[in-house]
Formats: C-alpha cells, sequence, structure tokens
C-alpha cells in the first residue's frame, strides 16, 4: 500500500476511534444520568417503606425489568442495528414494522403472564400475585418505552436515548412519590413505572416522527425482525438476568427473614450495578459502529478493552475504599448490614460489563447465535451456583456446601460471568483475525 492510502486509512481510523470514544462518553453520561435517577428512585423507596415492603420491591422490580428485556430487547436492538445499516426510507420501514411487531408480543406475553400467575404460585410467592398481576397490564406500555429508546440508538442519537430513559425515571420518581403517599406501599411504587412507560413513549414518537412510516407494515421485513430478533433477545435477556437475577435467587432460595435480607442486599447491588451502567455507553455505540463497518481493526478494539478494564479496576479500588461510607450516607441502617458485599459485587459487575460490551460486537457482526450459547452456559453456572450456595447443600457423603445465603449468590455470580467472559472473548478474538481472502486482496492493492 501506498504512503497516501496508507495515510488516508489511518485518519479514518482515528476519525472513527475519535467518533467511537466520544459518543462512548455521550452515552455513558445519558445512562449514568439516568442510572442515578433510577437510584433516586430506589432511595426514596427505601425510606418511604419498610424492609419487607422494600424487599418486595425490589424482587417485583427486578421480575418486571426481566419480563420488559425478554419482550423488548430482541425487536429494539435488532431495529437499531437494521437502522444502522439501512437507507432512510428502508430504515423507516424497519421501524414501522418493529412497532407493530413489539406491540403483539406485548400483548402475548401479557396474557401468558396472568395466565401463570393464576395457575401456578411458587410457595412463600402469595405476597407477589397482585404484583405480576399489575405487571401484565402495564406490559405494552412498559414494552414500547423500552424498545422505542433503541430507535435512536440506531441513528447515533445517543443524547436522545439518555432523554428518553431519564424521561421514563423520572416520572416513575414523581407518580410514585403520589402514590406511596396515598398508601398503596410497594404496589404504588411498582405502579408508578406505568406512567413513566407513557412519558418515554411521548418522548419517543414526538423525536421520530420522520423516522416512522405511519400505518405501513412490510411483512418480509417484520419476518427478517422476527428472525434476527429470537437469538439477539437471548443474548439481551441473559445480560439482563445476569444482572438482575440476584435478588430474585435470593428470594427463591433464602429460607429465613428472605424479604429482609433481599431489602439489605438490594442497597449494595444498587450501588454495585452503578458501573454496569456505566459502561454500557461504549456497547450503546459499539452496535451501530460495528453494524455500519464490520470492522474491528477500524475502531481499535483491543486499546477500547484494556482502556475499558483498567477503568473498571480503578471504579471497584474506589468502591472498596469509600462504598462502604456512601452506603450508609443514601441507605438507612436498617439496609446497610451487608455493606461487606460491596466490593466483591463490583467485581461481579465489571466482569458482566465486558460481557455485555463482547456480546454487543458479536452481535453487530451477525452472530447472536455463538454470543447466545456462551452467555447460556454462564447464566447456567451462575443458576445451579446460587440454588447450591445460598441455602447450602449436601452434594455427596464427602461434599457439603455451607449456606453462604447473599455471599453464595455473588460468588456465583462471578463464576458464571467469568465463565462466559473467556468463551465470548475466544470468539471475538476468531471474528477479529484478519481472514484469507481479506489478505489476498491488500496484497493485490
Amino acid at each position: 500500500m501506498d504512503r497516501p492510502a496508507q495515510e488516508a486509512v489511518t485518519a479514518a481510523r482515528g476519525f472513527d476511534l475519535w467518533k467511537l470514544l466520544h459518543g462512548s462518553l455521550i452515552g455513558s453520561l445519558a445512562i449514568g444520568l439516568s442510572a442515578a435517577l433510577e437510584y433516586v428512585f430506589f432511595l426514596l423507596a427505601g425510606r418511604w417503606l419498610t424492609p419487607a415492603e422494600f424487599g418486595l420491591l425490589s424482587a417485583a422490580s427486578s421480575i418486571l425489568l426481566i419480563l420488559v428485556a425478554i419482550v423488548t430487547s430482541g425487536i429494539g436492538t435488532s431495529v437499531a442495528k437494521f437502522v444502522a445499516e439501512l437507507p432512510a426510507e428502508k430504515a423507516r420501514i424497519s421501524v414501522s414494522s418493529g412497532i407493530a411487531l413489539q406491540i403483539a408480543v406485548a400483548l402475548v406475553a401479557a396474557a401468558l403472564l396472568v395466565g401463570v400467575t393464576f395457575l401456578w404460585t411458587p410457595p412463600g410467592w402469595e405476597d407477589m400475585a397482585p404484583m405480576l398481576v399489575a405487571i401484565s397490564w402495564m406490559m405494552p406500555a412498559l414494552a414500547l418505552g423500552a424498545m422505542l429508546p433503541l430507535v435512536f440508538q440506531g441513528l447515533h442519537r445517543i443524547t436522545e436515548f439518555g432523554a428518553a430513559q431519564m424521561a421514563n425515571v423520572g416520572a416513575r420518581i414523581l407518580a410514585a412519590a403520589v402514590l406511596v403517599d396515598l398508601g398503596l406501599g410497594a404496589e404504588g411504587a411498582l405502579l408508578a413505572f406505568f406512567p413513566g412507560a407513557l412519558t418515554a413513549c411521548f418522548f419517543c414518537f414526538s423525536r421520530l416522527r420522520s423516522h416512522i412510516s405511519p400505518g405501513f407494515i412490510d411483512l418480509e421485513e417484520l419476518r427478517r425482525i422476527a428472525r434476527f430478533s429470537i437469538p439477539v433477545s437471548i443474548s439481551t435477556v441473559l445480560i439482563g438476568l445476569f444482572a438482575r437475577s440476584d435478588v430474585v435467587f435470593l428470594k427463591l432460595f433464602l429460607v429465613e427473614s428472605i424479604n429482609d435480607s433481599v431489602g439489605q442486599y438490594t442497597a449494595p447491588a444498587l450501588v454495585a450495578r452503578s458501573i454496569f451502567y456505566l459502561g454500557c455507553g461504549l456497547p450503546l455505540v459499539l452496535l451501530p459502529t460495528v453494524s455500519a463497518s464490520r470492522d474491528l481493526g477500524r475502531i481499535e478494539l483491543g486499546r477500547i478493552l484494556v482502556a475499558t478494564t483498567a477503568a473498571l479496576g480503578l471504579a471497584t479500588g474506589l468502591a472498596d475504599r469509600f462504598g462502604a461510607r456512601a452506603l450508609g450516607f443514601f441507605f438507612p441502617e436498617s439496609l446497610t448490614e451487608l455493606a461487606s458485599l460491596l466490593t466483591p459485587l463490583m467485581i461481579a459487575m465489571s466482569v458482566l460489563t465486558l460481557v455485555y460490551i463482547l456480546a454487543t460486537i458479536l452481535i453487530a457482526l451477525g452472530r447472536p447465535g455463538p454470543a447466545a450459547g456462551s452467555l447460556l452456559l454462564g447464566f447456567v453456572l451462575f443458576a445451579l451456583g446460587a440454588r447450591v450456595s445460598i441455602p447450602g447443600a449436601t452434594l455427596g457423603p464427602s461434599l457439603v456446601v455451607p449456606a453462604l445465603g447473599p455471599r453464595g449468590v455473588v460468588l456465583a455470580l462471578t463464576v458464571g460471568g467469568a465463565v462466559s467472559l473467556l468463551l465470548l472473548g475466544g470468539l471475538v478474538w476468531r471474528e477479529s483475525r484478519p481472514r484469507p481472502s481479506h489478505a489476498m486482496e491488500n496484497v493485490s492493492t
């Protein structure tokens, strides 16, 4: 390659890298602000509610967010990828078809949730039945409120993506203040998710009018989104399960003081999840960037991953030094008994952040299936580890696992995440290697 061509490639790489880093910073800021509002919601709920009510809200909201991820993430992420790849007119058709598919899937999910709630309730979950029914009728609005902001992702309009998220949580906080003050307790705090979702929908529709073809649904595009969204949904749902199901496992497997322990665990878990949310800015920008270019070399992925790992280590060190004091400042003393779990949780969430980044890269490269398989294996290990380590178990004549309670779920989360990280890292490394055909093209050039 001659010198002018080499300089052009270098300039292109530098421009792409700067654009990616700039977008990641904006994305992290936007997600960080919306996550901060999310924390405000739970901080206020922790002060408004008793520990038992707060534990009930924590479990119900985790189920809500997991279900919303199952219903929306595959479709929303697929639409974002196609919007980044397609010309404007075809992108509008993709958005409209995605909205129609999302509404249909949300209605089916709501009906299934109602049926399951009335037919089967796990022992000890009787207090969750009204909460699950409320989630079911809120599902269509919750689904659109989560799916529509992802269109901004495909358009590289990350600031508006964050604004939609903040509008959602901000409206939820205001609604929760009113509903809890009316004496509705944990149920009122959960119902506040509905006006939050409606606010996000209104914001997105008002900003995306020119990117939607009203009444135009292309069946072929709808089928294409549905086919691609299945493995994408599995991948993104598993990431959400990794980050959210720890409190659900505690609710399922603890045998004493269940709601109190879940509430006390939630305090350090909320702070630890901040590292995961702040790290979401990078995959938010990587998806459309890699989808459009399909060239990992141009975005200098190795340097980005090294810098991200260093930043995660620094954040974990700061949490180890100052985290317990921060928990005491934000939460009442009754919810800070498990402050010692903050540093292990930060390590687990750092691993999940890297997992999310690598899985997003594979999805953008059109390989959601291998990403889903790697995540599934890690999550199965997480679930099995939680089942054994939280209540304790006898696995053989000479192998007895002690009851670790909340510490057990943190250990299981770390091990499961590490397994997925190793598998995803190997897949991304293989995808980043130059193909023989590419090498021959470079020689001929």
